[in-house]
């Protein structure tokens, strides 16, 4: 369970892992600021989750607007 946890983090502290995680949350915001009627849509968790794009994850947004531009 230790050694899970360490390859987690490891992980997590990769590039590869910060896309990942980016990407996630990028996907996470574009679904709920669609969410309908708006009175339901979670607006702190959308805030808490584009800060964390904003200054953390970055790569993964700009992959996944990237990803967006590629298919339409």
């Amino acid at each position: 369970m230790i050694e899970e946890r360490e390859q987690a983090l490891d992980f997590f502290r990769s590039m590869r892992g910060q896309l990942i995680i980016g990407q996630a949350l990028a996907v996470a915001v574009d679904t709920m600021d669609k969410v309908e009627p708006p009175a339901m849509r979670e607006r702190s968790n959308i805030a808490d989750m584009q800060f964390l794009l904003d200054n953390l994850f970055t790569m993964g947004l700009i992959f996944q607007e990237q990803l967006a531009k590629e298919t339409h």
